[in-house]
């Protein structure tokens, strides 16, 4: 039979206050336990851990277990971004494969976050609402689907965070400005959510710069002229070349 040593003191776990780590009492000699008795002591240790203890990265509207891939290169590290008492977000990008500043504007009622380790994001941690830019490769012809799906709802996407969302459906408000997507994402705890959003989408060179806004279901029925408004205040300007910083890219 397989056999595995464990301290012969009972196991005890102590929170470390400082680092949020699990630190067990120390025994000179081990006991010899079987393989069954083995598993069941780390089922019962494992199941005591908490239930966000790996959890990295933000996503939207509350969703986050890794850092997310929102595309956004700041110009430079002073280039945070800001949001005026009116709500009006602003900040400088990249895009264009480094070549071109714009400036990104928005109306957002819900407060920017502080990090920029997730791009640019708008939410109240209390609601899931939330508006985010996104960053990416503009496609050959018109926004398709599948665009939307590699780099919105993929499993490296806000909303990917614990598998990628299903069940997207894409609906063109204002083709080639404005979109409505609905799909169903999995929350931490590996329930379905359905969801719909407003992406805004403006080209720049080799880049589409996007604004996407939304909640769950049923509170984006309920707040949707809110959902358009911030939607629709989605400006991207490229700045003018005889103002390009060029020690700053």
């Amino acid at each position: 039979s397989v056999h595995a040593y464990l301290p012969s003191a009972t196991l005890r776990l102590k929170r470390s206050p400082g680092l949020g780590l699990f630190a067990t009492t120390q025994v000179k000699e081990p006991a010899r336990l079987t393989r069954s008795a083995f598993l069941t002591t780390i089922l019962t240790v494992s199941s005591s851990l908490p239930a966000n203890g790996f959890r990295g990265g933000s996503g939207a509207g509350g969703l986050g277990k890794t850092k997310p891939e929102t595309g956004v290169v700041f110009l430079n590290e002073e280039s945070t971004p800001t949001q005026q008492r009116n709500g009006d977000v602003s900040a400088e990008l990249l895009v264009d494969n480094g070549k071109t500043p714009v400036l990104v504007l928005f109306n957002s009622p819900w407060p920017l976050l502080e990090t920029t380790t997730d791009g640019i994001q708008t939410r109240n941690p209390q609601d899931p609402e939330s508006a985010f830019v996104q960053v990416a490769d503009t496609p050959s012809g018109t926004y398709t689907k599948q665009f939307f799906v590699d780099t919105i709802f993929g499993s490296q996407g806000k909303y990917g965070a614990y598998g990628a969302p299903s069940d997207i459906s894409v609906k063109p408000i204002e083709e080639g400005l404005l979109y409505q997507v609905k799909f169903t994402s999995l929350t931490p705890a590996m329930r379905q959510s359905d969801r719909e959003v407003y992406i805004g989408t403006r080209r720049v060179g080799s880049s589409t710069v996007m604004l996407v806004t939304g909640s769950t279901a049923a509170r984006f029925a309920k707040m949707d002229d809110r959902m358009r408004r911030v939607a629709e205040s989605f400006q991207v300007i490229p700045a003018p070349s005889s103002s390009l910083n060029k020690a700053s890219v």
